[in-house]
């Protein structure tokens, strides 16, 4: 049996948001929110690129987030070609994350379980009545004729409760056995963030390993 190789990448990203209490979002122009992604296949070869997440569904009870993926294939040799596959679902976890302190209104880790494998992006601002957790699985694809593992993608998510950010969060946080209503609350959200990043361009595309 073949056995995978899995890489071992950490993109840690924070972004502060001062965010009106009369933000909104407005899901007529909801674009995508672009993330960093990786992944490994059997015999050195490697994929680094992104996820263009698009929107959130649930199936059977669970929670998918469905997006684009796209990105270069490489191996050992060299570059093997850039793929694009949509549309991909990511098998989703909701939960209450990251313990926080604040200071001068904003938030900081103190406490940070870092994953095994995958990239950790967080977007934090001031105290709130928690951290949205969201963890992106890992998922199997066909990349150029590549069966290429992808490494799991973990979104830290906090936000004022006197703004649309926080209001969500703390809905989530409190809906999250409800996956009929997270999964529409976490559309809400999407719209919200990738409204504060630029949309589709703005996005996390160009986040740098640190």
């Amino acid at each position: 049996m073949t056995k995978r190789l899995r890489l071992v990448p950490l993109v840690f990203l924070t972004l502060f948001f001062a965010l009106p209490p009369a933000a909104r979002a407005d899901q007529s122009t909801a674009k995508a929110l672009v993330l960093p992604l990786t992944g490994a296949a059997a015999g050195g070869v490697t994929f680094s690129g992104t996820v263009a997440v698009q929107r959130f569904v649930q199936r059977d009870g669970h929670i998918f987030a469905i997006g684009a993926v796209s990105g270069t294939v490489s191996g050992p040799a060299g570059t093997i070609g850039t793929s694009l596959m949509l549309p991909v679902a990511f098998p989703v976890q909701v939960s209450n994350g990251l313990v926080a302190r604040t200071e001068s209104g904003r938030i900081h880790p103190s406490s940070l379980s870092v994953p095994d494998s995958g990239a950790r992006v967080i977007f934090v601002q001031a105290s709130t009545c928690g951290v949205l957790h969201l963890d992106l699985g890992a998922v199997n694809l066909n990349l150029l004729g590549v069966a290429v593992t992808t490494t799991p993608v973990t979104i830290d998510i906090n936000g004022d409760t006197g703004g649309a950010l926080g209001n969500l969060v703390c809905a989530i946080l409190s809906t999250v056995n409800n996956v009929v209503g997270v999964v529409n609350l976490l559309n809400s959200l999407l719209g919200v963030v990738t409204g504060l990043l630029g949309g589709l361009t703005g996005g996390l595309a160009g986040a740098v390993p640190m």
